[in-house]
């Protein structure tokens, strides 16, 4: 019995120092200003960074160099689905890309290129799913954002914007009554 709780402590406190062992700060592209590097929610062991080729403008090409690093020491295949976002068009081969993954760390690259019509801030959606040994799969997505041309948000607040009695700006939200 006692073997066994030794055990048991030893598989919880792997349980809860895995992930941290595994999160890293967002790295910020030079170029963009945006994380270049996500671990995105829990999920296939992956992680994915991304750099832009250049400066996007619109009606041009975009290239952009996408790289897969495994995060499990266990052999498995991972395949990469890239789709552009509204208003994103996919220029290059819109099939699954499949890679046989055979070590922990172990790095893949692929150059997507998208070009988009308009300026505005855009996405390019991959979701990666990895396949282990026993067929069994876990997916992770990601989203690369690409600015194109000078863009201008604005957030639009929720509610109404008003001053109170000091001046202080408030927002006035409706009320919802849930039964």
């Amino acid at each position: 019995m006692r073997e066994y709780l030794k055990k048991l402590t030893i598989v919880m406190a792997m349980a809860i120092l895995l992930p941290v062992v595994y999160a890293n700060e967002a790295k910020q592209n030079s170029e963009t200003g945006y994380p270049s590097q996500m671990m995105g929610k829990p999920g296939a062991p992956i992680t994915m960074e991304y750099t832009l080729k250049g400066t996007p403008k619109k009606g041009k090409d975009i290239d952009i160099a996408l790289t897969f690093t495994s995060l499990s020491a266990l052999p498995g295949s991972l395949r990469v689905k890239v789709h552009g976002g509204r208003g994103l068009r996919l220029i290059s081969d819109k099939r699954p890309i499949d890679f046989a993954v055979q070590a922990l760390n172990e790095k893949h690259r692929r150059t997507v290129t998208v070009n988009a019509s308009k300026q505005g801030l855009f996405y390019l959606n991959v979701v990666a799913k990895w396949i282990n040994f026993d067929k069994r799969y876990q997916q992770r997505a990601f989203a690369v954002p690409i600015q194109v041309g000078r863009v201008n948000v604005r957030p639009t607040p929720p509610g109404k914007v008003l001053e109170d009695s000091t001046g202080q700006r408030i927002m006035s939200l409706p009320a919802k009554e849930i039964e």
